[in-house]
């Protein structure tokens, strides 16, 4: 798992524990706030993808994996 998606996952578990806590409103905005990022970090990431793989490169080196 790369660093992106390991805070991600950290991320999306602090709005987890912080949202009961909130208004309804607020939990609400936090909620679309990160689904916004997290949709938005998926296309930059398949536009990175695209560009390395369109160049001849690997992705081995992004995602730390040999998985190309």
């Amino acid at each position: 798992m790369g660093i992106v998606a390991h805070c991600g996952l950290a991320i999306e578990e602090l709005i987890n524990q912080l949202t009961p806590m909130l208004t309804p409103e607020t939990g609400q905005t936090i909620s679309n706030r990160f689904s916004l990022i997290s949709n938005e970090s998926s296309e930059s990431k398949k536009s990175f993808e695209r560009a390395v793989k369109g160049k001849g490169g690997s992705k081995a080196y992004y995602t730390g994996t040999n998985d190309v």
